[in-house]
């Protein structure tokens, strides 16, 4: 099969078990003490560059002493269609040469170590008592909106199904580890972040959460009694939440630098979905930048001070209540819990019932109205890196709230500019060669897409655009570049024919 082209950002993400370790194994940000990002030993996600095909692929991979998982479940599959993530398995002791090799490899998009991502919470003795409610306004935004109609999905450790707060707001889930439906929490996490977002309320026992009516899709990610997950099937469950009807995708791990989770949280956008993460628990300024994609969520005290665990940095989006919430617990009944994984929980929830007051809003609209409305009065200018935007305001975003359409556009009819970059006109080529396509528009660029001698070779959804072609399917001599670009209204350019001279004689095509 060839490759489609879906992530944002065009990263390749060099994580080494000496280094930073960003593998991709996912831990929730819960506060107890240092969060430890432990490396999945012998295993990396790759993503091959559009038009390479997945033999070529593989022969790559196994040049290097690594071998291509070819054991896929249907989740598995629909992420490589939609990201073209890639589980590959190398020896042990290799993993941070290969990573170095298949990360420099030209027909590479992106390798990062499938990361194990760690729980970051500890139970706090505060008295039982839901600060946070009042600290966000949700009294008043109850009386507009309780999340009715909308579906959270919770990707954690699972649920306790039967939990008397819970059961009545609980949908029917999925395991990506076991590939079944047992969602039972292996952990206690889940359910404290279950019932942090729609625990039953105004009941007269338990809790109160933040979206009563709102319905918890439960997704379990991990089956480790310490809640450990990968970045690989964290990013499956984006995937099958997104095609299981949830509106919302709540992760409370530290996932905003891995490239295969943004590319699933990507495609869960453009389904409708907006997905919230946890900033993490070190207490720390992280080197990062904004995710388009994802929520990012750091943690406040009821003081509105920063949440002394709560890391902080420019992609932290806004900060939410997440030291003290009372919440469910896995046995059955109820506790305080602390951590950006409960942050997290606090704006999903809040999204939550803002959809279901505007349900005609779309992502970019909902997200504006929480940032724009989030309280700022503990910093100076528009943004912090330790609080984002401010500390989320349910009730102020819904006072601002009255949905009024945005005027019908112009229709554009600008079509956008596109060429050929590399190789150069008449440049010889052999073997698997990269060709690079520049395209701009007046207002965004869909896709590109690139043909060679007539033949379809593979699209491509974000700058910069490039392709990896096997001149070793036509003979040698001259053959023709085509680059296609639409644009989101549809307009299309097409390039001249860029000419191309293939030389193979002199030695077999031999993946690099």
């Amino acid at each position: 099969m060839l490759f489609e082209k879906t992530l944002l950002n065009k990263q390749i993400v060099n994580v080494l078990s000496g280094a930073v370790l960003l593998g991709a194994i996912a831990t929730p940000a819960l506060a107890n003490g240092q969060p430890q990002n432990v490396a999945s030993e012998g295993e990396l996600i790759i993503a091959p560059k559009a038009g390479l095909s997945e033999e070529q692929l593989a022969a790559i991979i196994e040049k290097h002493g690594a071998k291509l998982e070819n054991k896929q479940d249907k989740q598995s599959k629909k992420l490589k269609q939609k990201v073209r993530a890639n589980l590959v398995k190398v020896p042990k002791g290799q993993q941070d040469k290969i990573l170095k090799a298949l990360a420099a490899n030209p027909h590479i998009e992106y390798a990062e170590v499938n990361r194990l991502v760690e729980l970051e919470s500890i139970t706090a003795n505060d008295p039982k008592q839901s600060w946070h409610l009042n600290k966000i306004n949700m009294p008043e935004a109850w009386a507009k909106s309780k999340g009715a109609g909308v579906v959270v999905a919770v990707l954690d450790t699972g649920v306790n199904k039967s939990h008397e707060d819970l059961k009545g707001n609980l949908l029917t889930g999925y395991n990506v580890v076991s590939k079944n439906t047992d969602t039972t929490d292996t952990n206690g996490h889940g359910t404290k972040v279950s019932g942090v977002v729609a625990a039953l309320s105004n009941n007269n026992k338990g809790v109160a959460s933040i979206a009563w009516d709102a319905k918890v899709l439960p997704v379990k990610i991990s089956n480790r009694s310490d809640g450990v997950a990968s970045l690989f099937d964290i990013a499956r469950a984006l995937t099958w939440a997104a095609d299981n009807g949830a509106d919302i995708a709540n992760v409370s791990y530290q996932i905003t630098d891995s490239a295969t989770v943004s590319g699933a949280a990507k495609s869960f956008y453009e389904k409708g979905g907006l997905v919230v993460a946890a900033a993490g628990n070190s207490g720390k300024s992280m080197s990062c930048t904004d995710n388009k994609y994802i929520i990012t969520v750091s943690a406040t005290t009821s003081s509105d001070g920063k949440a002394s665990f709560s890391n902080y940095g420019p992609c932290v989006d806004v900060a939410a209540p997440g030291q003290g919430l009372q919440t469910t617990t896995k046995n059955g009944g109820y506790g305080s819990a602390s951590g950006t994984s409960f942050a997290a929980p606090t704006t999903a929830g809040v999204l939550a019932v803002l959809k279901a007051a505007n349900p005609k809003m779309s992502n970019a609209e909902l997200e504006s109205l929480l940032e724009n409305n989030a309280d700022n009065s503990m910093f100076s200018g528009s943004f912090s890196n330790k609080f984002g935007h401010g500390r989320v305001d349910a009730g102020a975003a819904l006072r601002d709230s009255v949905y009024v359409p945005e005027p019908e556009p112009e229709l554009d009819q600008t079509a956008p500019e596109v060429n050929i970059t590399s190789p150069k006109q008449d440049a010889e080529v052999k073997g698997l060669f990269t060709v690079s396509v520049n395209a701009t528009d007046n207002v965004a660029v869909k896709k590109v897409e690139l043909y060679f001698n007539g033949q379809r070779i593979g699209a491509d959804f974000s700058s910069p655009y490039s392709f990896s072609v096997d001149s070793s399917t036509v003979g040698d001599g001259e053959h023709t570049l085509t680059a296609i670009a639409t644009d989101t209204a549809g307009n299309v350019t097409e390039t001249a024919n860029h000419y191309v001279v293939v030389n193979n004689a002199e030695e077999p095509v031999t993946p690099d």
